[in-house]
């Protein structure tokens, strides 16, 4: 049927509903259409977008990751020498080492941190952790790397990675491995979550944080003073004999960490004095 123009008041109201509905309804259904192609593709491309946004916030945050590792820590542990000197040979015939273990950030991660967070948009704020209510208080530069929540996690999970390594090298190429993934023993840690009462920051816990979309969760923290604590470690004579060489370091870790223990080759052979 060929439609027609007519009036409203014209009797033949039919053909001209039939009309409207060739005439009209067609461009309609197509303008229609092509709207929803519009704002779907318009959806698609600000998540292509946001996407984007994260892939190059991970990628700095894999380069500041990189520095942490790198250049993040000094470390100081009694000399060799001084620990053989003052090892104690104990009723079984072995003997105990005590090692006293330094931890400090540097100035370099630091500003690396700082620099993250503006270029990232995240924030930064000094802020306290405080200790048996109150009665110790531990000073600390909170950073919040990023807004995003993913990149967030992926942040704290990588730091949350972060294991301390003390190795005591034998003549015969064995290693005795004392480590430590405890964020109260790294200078670089996980915040679970930070309060803000009166203008000052106050650190609620350590460890990753339950979630990433508040504005509390998300941070890390770089302890402002040094880090200290003991390592006493039991080694056969033999062992005791070859002892030669002495090394701390920060690696990722891939797997849990027996934490206090000094391993060889899978047999534990000390335990640290906490």
């Amino acid at each position: 049927m060929v439609g027609k123009l007519c009036a409203c008041d014209e009797p033949d109201t039919e053909n001209c509903r039939m009309f409207s509905r060739h005439a009209v309804g067609q461009p309609f259904v197509l303008m229609s259409a092509l709207c929803s192609a519009l704002l779907l593709g318009g959806a698609e491309t600000a998540r292509d977008a946001q996407a984007s946004s994260q892939d190059n916030q991970k990628t700095v945050v894999d380069r500041l990751f990189e520095t942490i590792l790198g250049q993040g820590f000094v470390i100081t542990l009694t000399p060799l020498e001084e620990i053989k000197k003052r090892a104690e040979l104990l009723a079984s015939g072995e003997y105990g080492l005590t090692i006293d273990v330094g931890l400090k950030a540097t100035p370099a991660v630091r500003d690396a941190l700082e620099t993250a967070a503006r270029d990232l948009g995240g924030q930064s704020m000094d802020a306290t952790l405080e200790l048996d209510v109150g009665m110790i208080s531990l000073q600390a530069r909170a950073v919040r790397i990023s807004n995003d929540p993913k990149v967030l996690e992926y942040f704290q999970r990588r730091v949350g990675s972060l294991v301390f390594t003390v190795e005591l090298g034998l003549q015969n190429g064995e290693v005795y491995a004392c480590s430590t993934s405890d964020p109260w023993r790294l200078p670089i840690t996980t915040v679970g979550q930070i309060y803000t009462l009166g203008g000052k920051a106050q650190i609620a816990m350590l460890g990753l944080s339950p979630a990433f979309d508040r504005n509390d969760y998300g941070f890390v923290a770089v302890r402002n003073s040094p880090i200290t604590f003991k390592y006493r470690a039991v080694l056969p004579e033999n062992d005791f004999k070859q002892l030669i060489k002495l090394e701390g370091k920060v690696t990722e870790g891939r797997a849990p960490v027996r934490e206090g223990e000094c391993l060889k080759v899978g047999k534990t052979a000390a335990r640290s004095d906490y």
